[in-house]
């Protein structure tokens, strides 16, 4: 059980990573398509401010600063396609081979309460029923270990009917012989007793082992929770911002055409407006993957949420002659030997951690404005 426990925290983990390769890789194909059309309209800017220079409607240092801007977007495009074959290298050292083509992400099913998450992941998280099945199996170990030390008792019987010389069949010897036999070691030099203690030892770290395994699941949940909630409380914010600074470009070029604004204002707009749409196409990338981070580390992360593949489940597999083992006593063995082995082993002194959430921030929340709208004249009345 623990192995299996373990299968499926690979197979979970394998999930996650796929997915987030595939969403990293439309990110940084969004973000290869911003920063080209930011280049693209630098570079309009750029001819423009030429055409105005030979005009002497523009000076040298305008011309300068729009080649500036202009050579920092063509880096930034350059370092963004890298970016772009890093990730699609990385999926295909996931899943064998490069995408055909990329399509929508698929809906991902709505996430409950903290304390719901935390509740299902004391139950699914496999790392944290492995460590329970490992404390299970070093407990049975305490019970072996003091068995070792105990008598062990044994029946035999025997009957025997032959004849008494070879090669006649006349006379027979018949005999009958019924027995008890017990074996008790009686000194091992403190071998056994060793044993026993280190048995135990193992134990109660494992107990402890158990803790932290469920501390750090929590650990992990609850910094994945919270970050998927800024997320998508920042992620109108990126949108208004776009929207924001798209409004902001269109009105700076033209007052920049009237001479109200300088080309320095253009360029600082056009900055403005990378910098809310690089924001914004990384918040929808992070909140899906950490959509998925959060449902793996509750353990109900599967891989029908995905595709039509079913999930796999090891109990569908012919399990040979394993059902047969240990008959006929082991139904009426198991259950007493459950029962003598468990009240055999110390309770460890564990420190369990239940909290829901953490109150140092109560009271404390960031005094943010609505979210604007519309234009800054409209949001300002």
């Amino acid at each position: 059980m623990a192995v299996r426990a373990k299968l499926e925290e690979a197979n979970q983990q394998m999930i996650s990573d796929v997915v987030t390769a595939y969403v990293f890789l439309q990110r940084d194909i969004e973000l290869y398509a911003v920063a080209s059309e930011i280049y693209q309209l630098l570079l309009r800017q750029r001819d423009q401010t030429l055409s105005r220079y030979r005009l002497r409607d523009s000076t040298a240092p305008d011309v300068d600063q729009t080649l500036n801007r202009l050579e920092l977007a063509a880096g930034r495009v350059i370092s963004s396609r890298a970016d772009v074959l890093v990730s699609a290298a990385r999926y295909r050292n996931l899943v064998g081979r490069y995408p055909d083509s990329l399509s929508p992400l698929p809906a991902l099913p709505n996430l409950p309460v903290l304390e719901t998450l935390y509740a299902q992941a004391e139950t699914y998280n496999p790392t944290l029923a492995a460590s329970k099945f490992a404390e299970t199996a070093s407990r049975a170990a305490v019970a072996t270990a003091r068995a070792e030390m105990m008598p062990q008792v044994s029946g035999y019987a025997s009957a025997l009917r032959a004849p008494i010389t070879p090669y006649q069949n006349r006379y027979r010897q018949e005999s009958v012989s019924v027995g008890v036999r017990m074996n008790m070691p009686l000194y091992t030099g403190g071998q056994m007793s060793s044993a026993l203690r280190a048995a135990k030892d193992r134990n109660l770290a494992d107990q402890q082992f158990v803790e932290q395994a469920r501390r750090d699941m929590r650990e992990r949940l609850a910094a994945d929770w919270s970050r998927l909630e800024a997320i998508g409380g920042s992620l109108p914010r990126f949108d208004a911002a776009v929207a924001a600074a798209e409004r902001a470009l269109d009105g700076v070029e033209r007052q920049e055409t009237a001479g109200i604004r300088t080309l320095r204002d253009v360029l600082d707009v056009t900055n403005d407006l990378l910098s809310a749409r690089t924001a914004a196409v990384q918040a929808r990338s992070d909140a899906y993957a950490l959509h998925v981070a959060v449902l793996r580390d509750a353990g109900i992360l599967r891989i029908d949420m995905f595709s039509r593949d079913r999930a796999d489940d090891p109990n569908m597999r012919p399990r040979g002659q394993s059902k047969a083992a240990g008959l006929p006593l082991r139904p009426l063995l198991e259950p007493l030997d459950r029962l003598a082995q468990t009240a055999s082993v110390p309770k460890a002194r564990v420190q369990i951690e239940y909290a829901l959430e953490f109150e140092g921030l109560k009271g404390k929340e960031a005094p943010l404005q609505p979210v604007s709208k519309g234009p800054l004249t409209e949001w300002a009345q």
